[in-house]
């Protein structure tokens, strides 16, 4: 992304202007920042990819060990992507553009604890939270 003459922010693809990026697109590539500052880390353990395309849908992001895809609020949901999801076996949450804002660190939690929640009984990562004592609150 970079600005043109006028200050509008425009995408490029090899130098080649291909559209200006709305404002909805530019406040969705900073919520997925903010998020991914706390995701890429590998908190408890887990890794998370970005933009993960899982059939022809993609996810902000996506928790393999967990078959968890990760959204902002603001993507298109429909019956066919829901029905096409669970076949896969693949969980989805859906968080809200606004608990992003008010904390991504927040926000984060609540994807890992959902990640740790849908992670198979022999997974490394729920061996080292019963270790220090924090995986008692497994649903």
């Amino acid at each position: 992304m970079s600005s043109d003459s006028d200050g509008d922010l425009v995408t490029t693809t090899g130098g080649v202007v291909t559209g200006q990026v709305s404002g909805a697109q530019v406040e969705s590539y900073l919520l997925e920042a903010l998020l991914w500052r706390e995701l890429r880390a590998r908190p408890c353990g887990l890794k998370f990819t970005r933009q993960r395309a899982t059939g022809k849908y993609v996810h902000d992001f996506y928790c393999r060990d967990a078959r968890l895809g990760i959204e902002i609020e603001g993507a298109a949901f429909d019956a066919e992507r829901e029905e096409w999801l669970e076949k896969a076996g693949i969980a989805t949450l859906k968080l809200s553009r606004r608990s992003v804002v008010d904390g991504s660190h927040h926000a984060a939690q609540e994807v890992v604890s959902r990640a740790l929640n849908l992670l198979p009984p022999d997974h490394p990562a729920l061996s080292r939270l019963t270790a220090t004592g924090q995986g008692e609150n497994r649903d």
